[in-house]
């Protein structure tokens, strides 16, 4: 499967990804027909956050 890994600010690749696995009673694999990033989960990626005081 393809899917978007985020490496680094500025560095967003598509790459072949391992299929998913059921691997305990509780996981579920759903099959969307679209989806898409919040733009609030790439703050991060955009630029480095400040240091922590």
């Amino acid at each position: 499967m393809r899917g978007a890994v985020l490496h680094a600010p500025g560095d967003v690749r598509f790459e072949t990804l391992d299929d998913p696995k059921i691997l305990r009673p509780t996981d579920a694999i759903i099959r969307t027909a679209v989806t898409r990033v919040c733009g609030s989960d790439l703050w991060p990626f955009r630029w480095p956050s400040p240091a922590s005081p």
